[in-house]
């Protein structure tokens, strides 16, 4: 009697099989893993810079200034405020909040506010690639409703399409 030594072809066959539905299913859990990374990241910096503007806010509020209109320095720091929020400039967030990982572009003035563009990336892209990346933060510090009637305060957008 012949000892049989190794597979044979149609167990071999069962065995790539199975591999390849084990791989069709796990792959496209894998592929996603890059996007949901760059959303929790900027999800993070929400977090952070909701609890810088706390902080800012609370000091602020410790030296009576919190309701300044115009730009307000507070003492002892290199951070200013502005309608009851931290100002946002570049360099004021710079000064508040450690931003690496993060690029930060001032977006101007719209919707009744300023607005500041946070991003993942090496370079600084211009105004007009950062609206089309579609994976970024957009805060402003104070817009006008559908109603017209001008609310302050902070407001974040998502903009995670292409993340």
């Amino acid at each position: 009697m012949k000892s049989s030594k190794g597979f044979t072809l149609i167990e071999l066959v069962i065995v790539i099989i199975v591999l390849g539905i084990l791989s069709a299913t796990a792959i496209p859990k894998f592929i996603n893993i890059h996007s949901d990374a760059r959303k929790a990241a900027l999800d993070g910096f929400i977090g952070g810079f909701t609890s810088t503007n706390s902080i800012v806010m609370s000091k602020a509020a410790i030296l009576g200034v919190e309701n300044s209109v115009k730009p307000q320095k507070l003492d002892g720091t290199d951070i200013y405020i502005e309608d009851g929020s931290i100002m946002l400039t570049v360099d004021n967030i710079k000064s508040a909040m450690n931003i690496s990982g993060f690029n930060i572009a001032e977006g101007g003035s719209t919707d009744g506010g300023n607005t500041i563009i946070v991003y993942l990336g090496d370079k600084l892209p211009r105004l007009k690639e950062l609206t089309k990346n579609k994976c970024s933060l957009y805060i402003v510090n104070s817009y006008t409703p559908a109603n017209g009637s001008l609310e302050k305060g902070l407001r974040i957008t998502k903009e995670y399409d292409k993340c």
